[in-house]
């Protein structure tokens, strides 16, 4: 699923927000809370990627647009060990309900924001206070644990001497994780 929107005053992380979205319409639709985040862009059910968010940014004149790329896997045949889907929910049947509950709620935040977004955030996100490895082009170029994210989006990384930090880019990966 793509959503093409202009740019909002909003300074909240897109790739954040659009996956909290997700994962929230997920949650509500399995009645569950087990539907959780993985920074900076992955939706994660049961330690596997069930979903990700791409946001590619448009520059028109002095206009800026966002093309915001959406991936669910409703019910993926071929999975990979790391790969999981919405097949034991059958929401499959419910495709357009999820489609909808998302651009009802991605055209909300656009108009109005989000309250209290990075709390929220937390709250989904698999890794916290867990031991990540920061990786740049294949390589692993920090280790340390996951101290949370900034309003930026940035990642904190607590090194093994307590100091802080921040990471805007990178792929992370987590042991027992896909």
């Amino acid at each position: 699923m793509s959503i093409y929107s202009k740019e909002t005053i909003n300074t909240a992380p897109l790739s954040l927000i659009v996956g909290l979205i997700c994962a929230n319409v997920i949650n509500l639709m399995i009645q569950t809370k087990d539907v959780g985040l993985k920074w900076p862009n992955d939706i994660i059910l049961a330690k596997k990627k069930i979903g990700g968010i791409l946001i590619e940014k448009e520059v028109m004149g002095a206009n800026i647009n966002n093309i915001v790329g959406i991936g669910i896997n409703l019910n993926h045949p071929d999975k990979e060990e790391w790969w999981g889907d919405l097949s034991s929910f059958n929401i499959s049947t419910m495709r357009n309900e999820l489609i909808n509950g998302i651009l009802k709620n991605y055209i909300d935040f656009c108009e109005h924001g989000m309250d209290s977004w990075e709390k929220k955030w937390h709250e989904l996100c698999v890794h916290m206070n867990l031991n990540i490895k920061i990786k740049h082009n294949e390589k692993i170029i920090e280790k340390g644990l996951f101290d949370g994210i900034n309003s930026d989006g940035s990642l904190r990384l607590r090194l093994p001497s307590n100091k802080i930090i921040n990471y805007e880019h990178g792929e992370i990966s987590i042991e027992g994780i896909y």
